[in-house]
């Protein structure tokens, strides 16, 4: 695969580029300048991290078997756990470290052979595993699938995209995001304010105003010149405005919902009272989304929440949300 950057698609870099290098020198991301089609049938008849490999190998020509992946994280490091109302959780945190950033080191070093994970390393892998999810919990390319995410740094967002984009059946993306709703107003509105203050929630990973990978959102939807226009407000701390073809373009299964941090405070426990599942505040955040996006389109299409940490990461919040001890709660969760 070749790779250009969100800042210069003249220039033409290998996928080493993209893997070891976390931007170009112009300090554009490095993106696919043209996606792999993903097979679904092909990846059906694969085990789960054999499909892993799979797609880390179409990114990034590289030749890792399925068994390395097996060794590298285990047999069961990513699980799909179904919940009510045609839901399912995909569990990419099942390793030592309970979370996704573990899963993903690990990958990253079978591929790079070292340590440390690129931005667009860090997007391949969340595309690999997103990639044996959707080919797990599909019956075919035509069972469609919302994919819903908490709004972070956009990784998960980006992936979800180009999964899509790669011919996966990826319905809508619905993002969840915090008081700090910035990405609403870009979406909803058409206005994003990039030198806002962001306010700090129960779900610190999400308090972002300007999101790193939201750059590669602009470029999937305007190119270069968009970015700089983007870029430019960035500097200044500016209102950017997108273009009505770049919004339009955005809008097309990108779906933001803003869910407050009450909200996900009482998600937790009301979730575990009505069918015993220990939800922690980002999960909550996702689920809360779709939940309040089926509200408000009247679609009810299942929905798969990309899942990056266990409960017991943010022991604190959940504790203090289901009203029981830090020591009681690890009790409940193993």
């Amino acid at each position: 695969m070749l790779y250009v950057t969100t800042r210069n698609n003249g220039d033409i870099f290998t996928a080493n580029h993209a893997l070891n290098k976390n931007r170009a020198e112009d300090g554009g991301a490095y993106v696919p300048f043209k996606l792999p089609r993903l097979d679904f049938g092909e990846l059906k008849a694969l085990p789960f991290n054999h499909r892993v490999a799979n797609v880390l190998n179409l990114l990034f020509g590289t030749r890792i078997t399925g068994w390395e992946v097996d060794f590298a994280i285990g047999r069961q490091a990513v699980r799909i756990q179904n919940m009510p109302h045609r839901v399912m959780l995909g569990q990419m945190w099942h390793n030592a470290d309970e979370c996704f950033d573990a899963l993903r080191e690990d990958l990253v070093r079978l591929i790079r052979k070292e340590e440390g994970v690129t931005e667009w390393a860090e997007i391949a892998v969340r595309m690999a595993c997103l990639a044996a999810l959707l080919v797990e919990v599909c019956v075919d390319e035509r069972s469609v699938l919302d994919v819903a995410v908490p709004s972070g740094d956009f990784s998960a967002v980006m992936a979800a995209w180009y999964c899509r984009a790669a011919g996966l059946p990826v319905g809508n993306i619905v993002v969840g995001c915090c008081e700090n709703a910035a990405l609403w107003d870009l979406i909803c509105k058409g206005e994003l304010r990039t030198g806002q203050i962001a306010v700090s929630t129960v779900t610190p990973l999400c308090d972002q105003i300007v999101p790193r990978n939201l750059e590669r959102l602009v470029f999937a939807c305007g190119g270069n010149r968009e970015v700089m226009r983007y870029l430019d407000a960035c500097r200044t701390g500016e209102w950017y405005y997108p273009g009505n073809d770049v919004l339009s373009h955005m809008r097309k299964g990108l779906h933001i919902r803003v869910v407050g941090e009450k909200r996900v405070v009482s998600t937790i426990p009301n979730v575990y009272t009505a069918n015993g599942h220990i939800f922690g505040p980002y999960d909550a955040l996702s689920y809360s989304a779709v939940l309040d996006y089926r509200a408000a389109t009247g679609d009810n299409r299942p929905a798969l929440i990309l899942s990056d940490r266990c409960p017991s990461r943010d022991l604190a919040v959940v504790a203090g949300a289901m009203g029981i001890s830090e020591e009681m709660l690890l009790q409940r969760l193993r």
